[in-house]
């Protein structure tokens, strides 16, 4: 069991862990969401959406622009990195939220580029190599070990 780690102080309460009970505003019940329910709203970096989109929004509008498709990569990755939750940073119903895998595709060469959540070692699949019009799904196997390029 994830154990709550809260700290408050006279202006903040901040956890990993959404409370349970009801938002209520005046005599209405509020609908749950992340937003109104994250432990760790207004901390700089929080994980509710509108925090993590807009620092994507300002890198991708400030990043230095890529000149090849590796480049292209290399921007949305770091960019989408901003927006990925850790396992542990935010625990709705006793179990954690977090960004399962982040992934990037580059329309010119139809390169279709993933990494999951246990394995950042990116993968590729070309979609124009595939009979994308076929009837029957295509599926490829998704590495989940870590994978580590040792150098000595």
């Amino acid at each position: 069991m994830q154990e709550n780690r809260r700290i408050t102080s006279q202006n903040a309460s901040l956890s990993s862990i959404q409370p349970s009970e009801d938002v209520v505003w005046g005599n209405y019940q509020l609908v749950k969401s992340p937003e109104l329910l994250a432990g760790n709203f207004g901390i700089p970096g929080d994980y509710t959406s509108p925090s993590r989109y807009v620092r994507a929004a300002f890198l991708r509008n400030h990043i230095e622009q890529a000149e090849t498709e590796m480049d292209g990569l290399r921007n949305a990755i770091r960019i989408l990195d901003y927006c990925s939750v850790a396992k542990g940073a935010d625990i709705e119903d006793g179990r954690p939220s977090y960004t399962l895998y982040t992934s990037a595709m580059c329309s010119q060469t139809g390169n279709y580029y993933y990494h999951s959540y246990t394995n950042n070692q990116i993968n590729a699949v070309n979609l124009y190599r595939e009979n994308l019009d076929g009837s029957a799904p295509i599926s490829y196997h998704v590495p989940h070990e870590q994978s580590v390029r040792y150098q000595n």
